[in-house]
């Protein structure tokens, strides 16, 4: 090998462990990077546990029982419509259909009926299906089963009002330095959740990049280092 390429085979040599060098120190870099980034991670599950079981307040208390009642109300005019209501208020024997049995049929509802449940004597004639119990019976209120929650519907409101004075009177004033250090309703502990996930969700991009950089800078490494091993073989 003469001095000429001798000198060129020196200078690429130098090159490449020059390039090897500065990739090693941007893979330290990342390294770095997602050390930090999966710190900020942990610290963020570490939050949302403490959100999931810090013990509720006297307002998330309050707020609890509140969204209980109108979940069950709620509950209750679903069933309602499932139940199909006005189609068996118009036709009111058929409220209690029995499976596998058979319904009875009867004409439905007419002013001559309203009348009647409503405690007026029948002045048209007495009719051979007439309303059971002089409508009290009719399926509103109703309380077997599944529409035991019917009071939640009609009086949910009332309910709220008048248990939350209640529970205002049994605070305990020797917690209130605890409470005010406690979020102050289920929305507020749901809002930071949310924040929370979507910025792990973002972290975790970050950290899926980070990795394939990495990797896309770890085989130039593995490749040189191949090249400089061989290349000191030559020479021996």
């Amino acid at each position: 090998m003469n001095m000429e390429n001798k000198l060129k085979s020196d200078a690429a040599l130098s090159n490449a462990k020059q390039a090897v060098v500065g990739i090693q120190r941007a893979i330290a870099s990342l390294v770095k990077k997602r050390a930090s980034i999966q710190e900020e991670k942990a610290a963020l599950l570490e939050r949302a546990a403490a959100l999931y079981d810090m013990p509720l307040s006297h307002s998330e208390i309050k707020q609890l029982m509140c969204e209980m009642i109108d979940l069950r109300a709620e509950t209750y005019g679903n069933r309602l419509i499932e139940f199909n209501l006005m189609k068996r208020l118009k036709v009111p024997d058929q409220r209690y259909p029995i499976p596998g049995g058979v319904s009875r049929a009867r004409s439905p509802m007419n002013f001559e009926d309203a009348e009647f449940v409503l405690g007026r004597p029948r002045t048209h004639g007495a009719r051979a299906d007439n309303i059971s119990g002089n409508g009290w019976h009719l399926p509103i209120f109703m309380g077997n089963g599944e529409f035991d929650s019917w009071q939640y519907f009609f009086f949910g409101d009332v309910m709220k009002e008048k248990l939350c004075l209640l529970m205002d009177k049994m605070a305990d004033p020797s917690a209130k330095h605890i409470q005010e250090s406690q979020p102050k309703t289920l929305d507020d502990r749901r809002q930071e959740l949310e924040e929370i996930k979507l910025k792990i969700a973002s972290l975790d991009n970050e950290l899926s990049g980070i990795a394939f950089e990495i990797n896309t800078l770890t085989s130039p490494i593995i490749n040189g280092a191949q090249g400089l091993s061989s290349y000191a073989l030559g020479r021996s």
